[in-house]
């Protein structure tokens, strides 16, 4: 069963891949830095990266590095309603003390507007997030809804 879901969704990935003309660009969001960014008729997608540093006493210096990947319906000619999964892993200092693993999964909903031809918009917020943190041994798990924000502007080539 599940190698047989795993064929079928991958056949529709290949065969969307190769109907598709992406487009690239650069993207900064409110809470992901900035990266690299994909946008078709049908998906979207982000690598993003960013640091983090108190320079008054370096207890707390952390780096993320986040991957997005959207579904989109399209509203009109320039407005889409997306659904996706975001996951972002951060490693660093935090209080002075080293994170072992630090991962956020998301699964996001949101709305992506085309402001011209070369620049677009996306809002989307976290309907679901499960977070791990592990510093000192100490592992916590958190869940949560609508948890999450967040906006980003792309610039594309």
């Amino acid at each position: 069963m599940k190698k047989g879901l795993l064929s079928i969704l991958t056949v529709l990935a290949v065969v969307s891949a190769v109907n598709a003309d992406p487009r690239f660009g650069v993207i900064g969001f409110t809470d992901a830095g900035a990266g690299v960014f994909i946008t078709d008729d049908v998906y979207n997608g982000s690598l993003t990266v960013s640091t983090s540093d108190d320079d008054a006493t370096s207890e707390n210096q952390t780096t993320s590095i986040g991957v997005n990947a959207n579904y989109k319906i399209a509203a009109d000619s320039v407005t889409a309603y997306t659904v996706g999964v975001g996951y972002k892993t951060i490693s660093g200092e935090f209080s002075a003390v080293e994170i072992d693993t630090y991962t956020i999964l998301d699964l996001n909903v949101g709305v992506e507007r085309a402001l011209s031809s070369n620049v677009v918009l996306t809002a989307e917020t976290s309907l679901y997030r499960t977070t791990t943190l592990d510093i000192s041994s100490t592992k916590t798990e958190t869940t949560g809804l609508f948890s999450s924000a967040r906006v980003g502007v792309a610039v594309l080539f």
